[in-house]
């Protein structure tokens, strides 16, 4: 996360919420996914949450679907960094 700035909250959910954030070392701006571990695991959602990693890997560069360009993980939460 040291290598993001925050600039909005724009969307908000039950698992957790996405951010407007630029990337320091690029200064691209991009969506970041932040989820929350705890919710996910009691919601039981793990499986939907991995899914939806591996869809966005495989559809990498497709017209139709906002591109992933990484993903990460801390104690707390799960990341989902999108264009």
């Amino acid at each position: 996360m040291s290598e993001f700035e925050p600039i909005e909250m724009i969307g908000k959910g039950t698992f957790g919420r996405v951010w407007l954030v630029r990337h320091i070392p690029t200064s691209r701006f991009m969506a970041l996914k932040v989820l929350n571990k705890e919710v996910i695991v009691k919601n039981r959602q793990v499986t939907q949450v991995i899914r939806e990693k591996d869809t966005l890997i495989e559809c990498t560069n497709c017209p139709f679907i906002v591109n992933m360009v990484g993903h990460f993980q801390d104690a707390e939460s799960l990341y989902i960094a999108m264009e």
